[in-house]
């Protein structure tokens, strides 16, 4: 079985001791397991995605869309203007999904990710 996080528990611990921190599970009721999350927090009038994920066998099946959906109602209602993330260049998949909901290349960070090291793409979206 494939780990569902990709941090250390200590890591979610301390992400949410933050009070601008969010974060949506999403649940199989049947079979009472998380199937994804979504994580970000908001500051002012910025929203920062830190990691949404998909079970594997899960993904395609419209859990991400569902999870992006609460958060930009949730952005809404705390009058977000505009929203951003970095992603691995790499990460194809994830890119097209981002582009789905508008997102545009605002940027690069070099050398962002470790494990292998690889450059971020930071992706952006203004609201208003």
């Amino acid at each position: 079985e494939e780990s569902l996080d990709p941090w250390k528990k200590n890591f979610f611990q301390d992400e949410l001791s933050h009070n601008i921190a969010f974060f949506y599970v999403a649940e199989h009721i049947e079979q009472q397991v998380i199937i994804g999350y979504i994580l970000f927090w908001i500051f002012e009038d910025t929203l920062e995605l830190h990691d949404i994920l998909v079970r594997g066998k899960y993904r395609r099946m419209g859990v991400g869309s569902e999870l992006m959906k609460a958060m930009f109602q949730l952005a809404h209602i705390k009058k977000v203007k505009e929203i951003f993330l970095e992603v691995r260049k790499s990460n194809l998949e994830a890119i097209q999904f981002y582009k789905t909901f508008k997102f545009t290349k605002t940027g690069e960070r070099a050398n962002y990710y470790k494990n292998p090291q690889e450059d971020a793409l930071v992706l952006g979206l203004l609201l208003f």
